[in-house]
């Protein structure tokens, strides 16, 4: 899917999971448990290895923004979002 700057997005993406302490093999293995995490945001831009989405974004700098950082090799799927009511158009 061909995304634009400022296009809305939801991206499904798998965080990475840890644990400090010391376990043994199975309290290891077992522990944890797959992380499904879903970010929405504004399309900031996206390469071989990351997508970059913003949260915040100015409304008279177009390149005023937050960012946030998501190795490809996490994501399993990004929807484009619309809204119908939106108050302005960016």
């Amino acid at each position: 899917m061909k995304l634009k700057l400022n296009d809305k997005i939801e991206i499904h993406w798998l965080d990475t999971v840890s644990d400090s302490r010391w376990l043994d093999f199975e309290g290891a293995t077992r522990r944890f448990k797959r992380t499904d995490c879903y970010t929405i945001g504004y399309f900031s831009k996206q390469d071989k290895d990351f997508v970059w989405v913003g949260h915040s974004i100015g409304k008279y700098e177009e390149a005023t923004r937050d960012c946030t950082m998501i190795p490809q090799g996490c994501i399993k799927k990004i929807w484009k979002l619309e809204y119908k009511n939106a108050r302005r158009k960016i």
